[in-house]
């Protein structure tokens, strides 16, 4: 047959009715010329100006392309080159699954990998986005062996070789030509292949069958008999592959420019390798947050303490003492640049402390903690202290999968960060070392708080226990056996009343009165620290009761407190009308001054009138911060039963329901209830001040917080949607405090499982807050079993880089441990 032929290149077209040529682009019927170089054909007489042109069988180049670089499509119009080895190469899986139970480990960098069966003796592809040679070759088992080589897999490479080295060539005949004498000669071989006689002397001989030669489909599973003994072990989850997975994206998302704080990330990042194991992967993040840090004008080193802080007590636990050895060297380094203030400094403080303590340096633990004591008249500097320290608390808790205590137990805390060094120290198992840390300090109230509150931790983390209370008692001294008492109480109802039966008293003492004028001239409010101990004691055996269920037990001890505090001070109601009236009638007080003092009636009083102003206002500050502390000593109580107990007690005490149900203060105890499954109706019915304080009386600000307390927590309790926090956004009261209760409402919403709190938590207006609170409730989710729903939330929700790697860190804390996974805990 003869074929159609260019009429301006002259080559012979395969087509049947071809309208342009392939080669040239010419039109087959001669109505337009070439539209490209022709590489064979009718040669042109070359011009003077093509002679200085280079060959016309040399493609063209543009200006931007190298000169290797040329036009794929004349190299290789089939496509028959092979592709880069790392296009072909299998992927490696972070997570072995059925269709992917290979183990295989890169030689380069050592990350580990799972890949299908059919994978051994084939290139793979290294999981990890920054090793140098991602491209390794799968390792082929014992067990199994490579097929042997044919003749005819022979005759197919020597095919593939030389389709291969026709593509490189210029002229398209010559390459038909060269396909078609291989596909000749394959056919010939494989004609005489068949053929040929067949060899049976192998059926002569027994053949062992090894399944795992012949690769299953991945929806296949083998038969139980024949599958390999590594595959018959159930699937177990990797902890440490997966802690690397989301520490890569940690280190993905700090390198974004729109970071809040690099840094942080870098510590989060860090921290994740840490805990997986990948000390030199740890090292370099903890470096480039020094680089980070620098680029913004920052001394962040005390970022690093934290998880070094945290690595150092899993070495302690494993008895590593070179480990132990290695961060403590690390820390000192960091420790020489930590600051006084700030929420993550006074954290990396409590913790170090709590090292130095274990290592016997007590002096330079006290000397770090004193460096952060505030002035507690000062109410921004106690506010933002006390968040510093139930968040470091509350995330140290976390870690051991304890939720963290009510924030308002810390108002009526002395030296905060002190009593949390102890609590670290129960925490991490150290109770020896936390009782020379009380005892340390020669401030009779600050270590009777600190025993109860080792004691009460002790209890929680189970390092206390019935046969070890003694040894704690011993060594606490005869000074704190009945505060220890108190709480051990929880134990068991035998020992729980015969404490209450000691400890309860068997009559009430006499509330105090209301002083007159002469008293109230020059007066000085006595200092409440010994009733302010005894009512702390009631208030501890009351909520061991109201743990074990004893509902009268509880409220008979809260009566109790609340009247060992009334017996120095009198009703708070009584002083706010005294102040009142000393703001509306001066003249009326000046001539009760005049005749309580028999003086004469045109006598001048001004200096004594002024003595009686400053000693109602002493009186009026007390009774206000009086009030305070039972509100927050009770705070606990309700926790433990929702409220149960205290509703007895103001049903049983109308001295103690005034106290409370003076103004909307009262309704952060009902917020307690509601967030623990209880209701305190006579205590949310107060909406309004039943007696106002004076204008020269200073109310405590947490009487605003109240109520937006009360309808979060109520709110929290029912279908919310991401309003959820908006009432805590109008008020910029307390927002150390504020950032606490969100945090605690995030953490009871996430035990719930309780997905939609992340959607709420997105709506907080802070970024710093948005962030703390969405960490909380990622951390207790993951916990809850929901991490991989956290985890493909935190891809959709479009977080700032920051956010994202604080919810990833989290989803690390609450993921097991690789040693408890070893472990099988």
């Amino acid at each position: 047959m003869d074929l159609p032929t260019c009429p301006s290149c002259g080559q012979s077209v395969l087509d049947d009715e071809p309208v342009s040529c392939p080669f040239c682009g010419a039109a087959m019927d001669g109505s337009s010329g070439p539209t490209r170089k022709t590489q064979q054909g009718t040669k042109k007489k070359p011009t003077a100006a093509a002679k200085k042109n280079p060959p016309a069988d040399t493609p063209k180049r543009s200006p931007g392309k190298s000169a290797e670089s040329t036009d794929s499509h004349d190299d290789d119009p089939f496509g028959i080159a092979e592709a880069s080895p790392k296009r072909r190469a299998i992927a490696v899986a972070p997570k072995r699954t059925k269709s992917r139970p290979r183990l295989v480990i890169c030689p380069m960098c050592d990350t580990k990998g799972y890949v299908p069966i059919s994978a051994v003796g084939k290139n793979v592809k290294c999981r990890n986005p920054e090793c140098m040679v991602p491209v390794f070759t799968a390792p082929v088992p014992d067990n199994m062996k490579k097929p042997e080589r044919t003749h005819v897999n022979d005759q197919a490479e020597e095919q593939a070789a030389q389709l291969a080295a026709a593509s490189s060539g210029k002229n398209p005949m010559m390459m038909y030509g060269v396909i078609g004498v291989v596909l000749l000669a394959a056919g010939a071989g494989l004609a005489w292949w068949l053929e040929a006689a067949p060899d049976t002397s192998a059926l002569e001989v027994p053949i062992d069958i090894n399944p795992n030669l012949v690769d299953a489909p991945d929806d296949t599973v083998l038969p139980e008999e024949s599958r390999d003994p590594e595959l018959l072990e159930p699937e177990v989850f990797d902890a440490s592959a997966k802690i690397v997975q989301l520490a890569d994206a940690m280190v993905q998302a700090a390198r974004k420019s729109s970071n809040r704080d690099k840094a942080l990330c870098r510590r989060h990042s860090g921290d994740a390798f840490l805990r997986a194991g990948e000390a030199e992967r740890a090292d370099k993040e903890f470096a480039q947050l020094l680089v980070v840090s620098r680029q913004r004008n920052q001394t962040n080193d005390y970022y690093r303490m934290t998880p070094r802080v945290q690595a150092y007590w899993r070495a302690v636990e494993a008895a590593d003492a070179a480990g132990a050895e290695t961060q403590v060297a690390a820390l000192m380094k960091d420790a020489a640049k930590l600051r006084t203030g700030g929420s993550l400094a006074i954290e990396a403080r409590i913790k170090w402390a709590a090292v130095l303590v274990h290592r016997g340096d007590i002096a330079a633990a006290q000397d770090l903690i004193n460096k952060v004591q505030v002035d507690n008249s000062v109410v921004a500097q106690r506010d933002q202290q006390r968040q510093s320290v139930w968040f470091a608390l509350a995330r140290s808790a976390a870690e051991k999968g304890l939720p963290s205590e009510t924030p308002f137990a810390l108002h009526t805390v002395p030296q905060p960060a002190a009593v949390a060094v102890a609590e670290e120290l129960v925490l991490q198992g150290q109770m020896q070392a936390a009782v020379s840390w009380v005892q340390a300090w020669d401030t009779s109230e600050l270590q009777s708080v600190m025993v109860s509150r080792v004691c009460r931790m002790g209890l929680r983390t189970g390092v206390l226990t019935a046969n070890t209370i003694g040894a704690l008692q011993a060594e606490a001294g005869d000074t704190h056996q009945d505060r220890i008492a108190a709480i051990s109480a929880e134990i068991s109802q035998e020992q729980l009343q015969q404490t209450a039966a000691r400890l309860l008293p068997a009559t009430a003492p006499k509330p105090q009165e209301m002083p007159d004028v002469t008293q109230l001239v020059n007066y000085r409010a006595p200092k409440p620290a010994a009733t302010l101990q005894r009512a702390r004691l009631l208030t501890d055996l009351a909520r061991s009761a109201a743990a074990q269920g004893s509902t009268n037990t509880a409220a008979s001890a809260v009566i109790a407190a609340g009247q060992v505090l009334r017996s120095e001070l009198p009703a708070t109601a009584d002083v706010r009308q005294a102040s009142r009236f000393l703001d509306s009638s001066k003249g009326q007080l000046e001539d009760s001054l005049r005749s309580a003092l028999s003086l004469n009636p045109a006598e001048n009083v001004d200096r004594e009138y002024r003595n009686y102003r400053r000693g109602l206002d002493r009186l009026a500050t007390a009774a206000e911060e009086r009030r305070l502390n039972l509100v927050s000593l009770l705070c606990p109580v309700v926790a433990a039963d929702g409220g149960k107990s205290l509703a007895q007690a103001l049903q049983q005490d109308p001295l103690l329901a005034n106290e409370l149900q003076l103004d909307p203060l009262c309704q952060l105890l009902a917020g307690v209830a509601r967030l623990h499954g209880g209701t305190l109706p006579s205590l949310e019915a107060v909406t309004e001040t039943r007696v106002p304080a004076g204008e020269r009386t200073e109310v405590q600000p947490e009487v605003s917080l109240g109520p937006a307390w009360l309808k979060l927590t109520s709110a929290a309790q029912e279908a919310y949607e991401r309003d959820l926090f908006e009432s805590f956004q109008t008020d910029v009261q307390l927002p150390g405090l504020r950032a606490c209760l969100r945090a605690k409402v995030a953490e009871m919403c996430a035990r719930k499982s309780q997905m939609q709190i992340l959607e709420a938590a997105r709506s907080i207006a802070t970024e710093v807050n948005r962030e703390n609170v969405l960490a909380v409730a990622a951390l207790w989710l993951t916990r809850g079993n929901h991490g991989d729903d956290v985890e493909a939330w935190a891809a959709e929700a479009r977080l700032s880089p920051t956010a994202l790697t604080q919810i990833l860190s989290a989803i690390v804390a609450g993921l097991p441990a690789p040693a408890e996974e070893a472990a099988g805990i």
